[in-house]
């Protein structure tokens, strides 16, 4: 039985009060049902007549009867197990909890039952944009849906390292065309945001792409704490631009929350992260933790940074985590792409990776709380996948264009490679 402080109450806060607005500017029921594309775009209407649309009325409609709404399974069948971390459950807790204090910490001696109660209307109280795939990285495990980079190499890479048919590669080429994926850097489509919101919007989550490459995305960002300057705003960006001073200065008694994708320390983090430059991104590391607060480290685990990941743990507690105050630490693994699952590799080398990563968090008691690593433990003591061939492809091609030599990062890997593939 799902615990009653945690009841779902035939309610989401993203079909309510969250729209969610996708990478081409299409509004969906949000990040996790992507069954819901419906025929609206922030670039030709204002959000609140697109989130007020017969479709979205209908669909709140089935909820609030008990009826689940396409798409919607994943939610449904968690709760039905009785699990209380829903995706619609904590994305409930994540927009009450700003109503109520502190970025990091209940009010004392309240009940968490009081902040998870639906809100009693549709008025917008959160926004969720992914801002296009305008980035000046291109990142391994990536695609051209949230980078205009990758999109330049897709065809090479797909006839290469995947062995698409070329009709394959053309839909993909045709629907992440760049062109169609640029709605953050039109100025009608902010127009469109900023005549539905106000100053009861409690949290704003911006996703690229990467946003601080954006054209006009400053000014943007000053203009939703302008409008909404009770709302925390959080950005997920790679930390590769340092900001200037005069830009910081407009933004100051912000609620800003940064979320830092790092995936390894100096050459691991620029050869997963092709245009990372590691000292300049320390630096953008340091200013971020200066001027605002970094929630959250977000790193994602394949097969060639996997060895790098008790390090870079560590690396992360020794300069941007003390006693009283840190930020949560995301660990999650490459699960869709065959050659960078953490399982290709051998079972008794991740099982080396995961006594280190066992003796680390043995001296990290106080912090396994805001560690969330647990799938990437899952996987590295799954059953191993054939996909070395795959995994070879991926390094070769990767080589061409990275400044980084992964027979200087990793030779063991490379070897093991080259003996056991057929390609």
């Amino acid at each position: 039985m799902t615990n009653p402080k945690f009841s779902p109450y035939n309610y989401c806060v993203y079909l309510n009060n969250q729209p969610y607005i996708d990478n081409d500017g299409m509004i969906f029921s949000c990040c996790k049902n992507r069954k819901t594309r419906l025929p609206y775009n922030i670039k030709d209407m204002p959000l609140i007549d697109m989130f007020n649309t017969p479709e979205f009325i209908e669909t709140r409609k089935q909820m609030a009867e008990g009826i689940m709404p396409f798409g919607c399974e994943p939610c449904y069948s968690a709760e039905a197990k009785g699990q209380n971390n829903s995706f619609r459950i904590r994305s409930l807790k994540g927009v009450r909890f700003r109503d109520h204090g502190p970025v990091k910490s209940l009010p004392e001696g309240m009940d968490q039952s009081i902040y998870i109660k639906p809100y009693p209307d549709t008025k917008i109280r959160a926004l969720d944009l992914r801002l296009g795939s305008t980035c000046n990285l291109t990142c391994v495990m990536c695609y051209p849906s949230d980078s205009n980079k990758w999109h330049k190499i897709f065809e090479d890479y797909a006839r290469t390292v995947n062995k698409e048919t070329e009709n394959a590669i053309n839909i993909t080429m045709n629907r992440y065309d760049p062109k169609k994926l640029n709605w953050a850097e039109d100025p009608k489509a902010w127009d469109n945001i900023f005549c539905s919101i106000d100053e009861d919007v409690k949290r704003i989550y911006l996703a690229g792409g990467e946003p601080f490459y954006i054209r006009g995305f400053e000014d943007y960002l000053v203009e939703l704490y302008n409008k909404c300057p009770q709302a925390f705003i959080e950005i997920n960006t790679n930390a590769t631009r340092l900001l200037p001073e005069k830009y910081l200065n407009k933004l100051k008694g912000a609620k800003l929350g940064i979320r830092v994708s790092i995936d390894g320390l100096g050459t691991v983090d620029e050869y997963v992260r092709q245009g990372t430059k590691w000292d300049e991104k320390v630096q953008v590391i340091d200013q971020y933790q200066k001027y605002f607060d970094i929630t959250s480290f977000d790193i994602t685990v394949s097969s060639l940074n996997v060895h790098n990941l008790p390090d870079t743990l560590q690396w992360i507690k020794d300069n941007y985590i003390n006693e009283n105050e840190f930020p949560t630490i995301l660990v999650r693994p490459v699960i869709s792409q065959k050659g960078l699952s953490i399982n290709v590799l051998p079972l008794h080398e991740r099982q080396e990776i995961l006594n280190r990563l066992n003796a680390l968090l043995d001296n990290w008691p106080n912090y396994k709380r805001k560690l969330n690593i647990n799938e990437v433990i899952s996987k590295l003591s799954e059953e191993q996948v054939d996909e070395i061939d795959k995994l070879g492809r991926i390094i070769n091609f990767w080589e061409k264009s990275s400044k980084v030599s992964y027979e200087n990062i990793n030779p063991k890997l490379v070897r093991w490679v080259n003996e056991h593939s057929s390609s």
